[in-house]
């Protein structure tokens, strides 16, 4: 493969990159100067979260309830891969809040990073959890769906399939000896 020398004009090879690069012109993008200061604010926090892992420091406290139980925090690989994974999933949130878009494709974006984002927890993966026990939020995740959607009245949720087994049949509750109950849902539009 032959050099292309400094201001020499590039070759036919390069002509369906350059074409490519020509059509992402249009896509949502976000400024230089927000992401430089993306950037420099996830580099200053990464640094502290490697610091704190040596035991240089205090590691920030996780209010996310998929890491509260102390299996998370006991475990120094499990406490640094949570805050990896909350520091990770924080950036892409903001940057995707950062797009410049209209507010429709913005929030598309927004909700598409947000699903990578909890889609890629450590909690998820038997592999990476110390506790390994499947959970998921359905109420919020039908919410946010929904809100994703367009809906703009919702109600409902609150309420644990668990700990309120008089209300619900919870599989996670029978295999704790507790008696089944039953389980009804309504969608209804207006």
């Amino acid at each position: 493969m032959a050099t292309r020398k400094k201001n020499e004009p590039l070759g036919a090879e390069a002509q369906p990159f350059a074409e490519l690069m020509q059509q992402m012109t249009h896509l949502p993008q976000i400024s230089p100067a927000t992401l430089a200061e993306l950037q420099a604010d996830y580099l200053k926090q990464a640094a502290a979260l490697w610091n704190s892992s040596l035991g240089q420091g205090e590691a920030p406290a996780v209010s996310d309830r998929r890491f509260s139980s102390p299996e998370w925090r006991a475990n120094p690989a499990a406490s640094f891969m949570t805050q990896l994974y909350l520091l990770n999933g924080r950036t892409l949130q903001q940057m995707a809040a950062a797009v410049e878009a209209d507010d429709k494709t913005r929030a598309r974006i927004k909700f598409a990073v947000q699903q990578f984002v909890d889609a890629a927890s450590p909690s998820n993966y038997l592999a990476t959890n110390p506790e390994p026990r499947w959970r998921i939020d359905l109420a919020l995740l039908a919410r946010e769906a929904l809100q994703a959607a367009g809906v703009a009245q919702i109600s409902g949720g609150g309420w644990c399939t668990l700990t309120e087994d008089s209300r619900f049949f919870s599989f996670r509750g029978e295999a704790l000896g507790r008696p089944r109950g039953r389980m009804a849902a309504c969608i209804s539009l207006r």
